[in-house]
């Protein structure tokens, strides 16, 4: 009996779920709105949303629309819309003309001519230009063609002056003169003779009362003879008395002498002003 009763119960129940089954359509889910979740009803929609503070992003990106309007589409952000660039965007700009161009016309300017040279106007000035100052009047003296002077203040020999006396020419000379020191004029004397290659040297020696003449050589610095008062030729027997060679080294030395004293007062070698003939004009 109690399995009869069970049995029946469970057939009603089996009649009772097919029939509200049957009574049911089957929801039919259309394709697009598989991946799209159920919009809900506004009713579903809670009263109020609370505001979520975006997280701090390196990149620039759009706000996202608040979860409170789904139906609402988001509206662009205004920092992920990139404004032109003033350098890149084709503005007109106004054509300007170069400043140091012609703002009438194009064309260039013709070239001025140049202006022809005038004469200077009888009002003005002309240059003033310096003189030259005043030549040196020469400490020379010409006598009778001879070019003279006495020094007695520049002398290389402290005990005694020269009197220099200049002749230019073929036969001329240089000739420095012995004078002492209270302006008496010797007999001894330096005569150069540049076109000869000549010094002759007048001397009188004290000490045995005789006066020689030495002859020196001033391109091969040597002496060539020694001759006495009268003009004889003494050279063999001075080198047989042992006194040649010493005379040679004491004439020498006498020319240098000379040779650096004038240069030193007058700039030039005896040459030289010998050679010149404006030389103490």
């Amino acid at each position: 009996m109690k399995k009869t009763t069970i049995l029946i119960i469970i057939l009603s129940l089996i009649f009772t779920v097919a029939a509200c089954g049957g009574s049911q359509s089957p929801e039919t889910i259309p394709p697009a709105t598989l991946d799209t979740p159920p919009t809900p009803s506004p009713e579903e929609v809670p009263a109020s949303v609370p505001e979520l503070s975006p997280e701090p992003s390196s990149e620039p990106s759009s706000t996202v629309a608040p979860a409170s309007d789904p139906n609402s589409s988001p509206e662009p952000s205004p920092v992920s819309t990139p404004e032109p660039s003033p350098a890149t965007s084709p503005e007109p700009s106004s054509t300007v003309a170069p400043a140091s161009g012609p703002t009438s016309s194009p064309d260039p300017l013709p070239a001025p001519s140049p202006e022809p040279p005038q004469a200077p106007s009888p009002d003005s000035s002309p240059a003033v230009t310096p003189e030259p100052p005043p030549a040196l009047s020469s400490p020379f003296e010409n006598i009778g063609g001879v070019l003279t002077l006495i020094d007695l203040e520049n002398s290389p020999d402290p005990d005694r002056g020269y009197k220099i006396e200049i002749l230019h020419g073929s036969d001329g000379y240089v000739k420095f003169t012995v004078v002492g020191l209270d302006g008496t004029v010797m007999t001894d004397y330096f005569m150069f003779m540049p076109s000869q290659g000549r010094m002759e040297w007048r001397r009188f020696v004290s000490a045995m009362g005789f006066t020689y003449f030495y002859t020196f050589d001033t391109s091969a610095r040597e002496l060539l003879k020694i001759e006495n008062d009268s003009r004889e030729d003494v050279s063999e027997t001075l080198k047989e008395m042992g006194r040649f060679d010493t005379a040679a080294e004491t004439t020498s030395a006498e020319a240098v002498k000379m040779e650096n004293y004038f240069r030193t007062q007058f700039g030039v070698s005896i040459s030289e002003a010998f050679n010149d003939a404006s030389f103490g004009a």
